[in-house]
Order: C-alpha cells, then structure tokens, then sequence
C-alpha cells in the first residue's frame, strides 16, 4: 500500500515539474537586419524595448551602409531603432524571426516599419 501511495506522489510531483517547465517563457532568437543611409560608417544604433523602459537590449555599428542586430528575447515586444541614442529612426514589434528594415536617417516620413520574414 505505502509503494502505491509513493508512486502516486512521484508520477504527481513529475507532472507538476512539467507544467511548470512548460510554462516559463521560451526565449526566441531574432535577426533585425538592413540598410540606412544617412550615417556614417561606425555610427552606433541600437534597439530600445518601449515594454521595459527603453532599456537598450541590443548595439550594432553600421558598416557598408549596412546593420545586423541579434537580440534574445523572451516575448514580443516593442522596440525603438536609434541611431548615436538620439534619433529615432523606426519603431516595430520584435518577435523570433528576421526582420528587415531599410531606414533613411534624413528622412522623418520613413518611421513605417520593416518587412518579417
């Protein structure tokens, strides 16, 4: 009798560790990558996430007019692309995946976001 209340008590516990492995949140692997123009080669951007106070959560340089982010994230969230901190160049919603977003630095129209592939 007490081995068939133990084996209920662990096949339970075994479940119970399951849900709660399954529930934490899964980080997702995401590339932001594209184009600007405007700017010089090295100038500094980086992605500030809006849903944890503007922390900044990736730095990349541009280099051939071109930019590269990697950011680990655990959920989709809101993100600013700045260039130097001090202008605003797009904002999205960054989720697992590749983004692309082509920017023009002296252009303020060109806030409309990117391609998710």
């Amino acid at each position: 009798m007490k081995i068939t209340h133990l084996i209920s008590a662990l096949a339970g516990l075994i479940v119970c560790l399951s849900a709660c492995q399954q529930s934490q949140p899964q980080s997702g692997y995401c590339t932001v990558k594209g184009t600007v123009k405007g700017v010089r080669n090295g100038t500094r951007l980086e992605l500030q996430d809006e849903y944890d106070h503007y922390n900044v959560i990736a730095t990349t340089r541009v280099k051939g007019g071109a930019f590269e982010f990697h950011p680990d994230i655990s959920s989709p969230t809101h993100v600013y692309l700045y260039a130097n901190h001090t202008k605003q160049l797009k904002d999205f919603f960054l989720e697992p995946g590749t983004i692309v977003a082509d920017v023009d630095y002296t252009d303020e129209d060109d806030m409309l976001v990117c391609a998710s592939g």
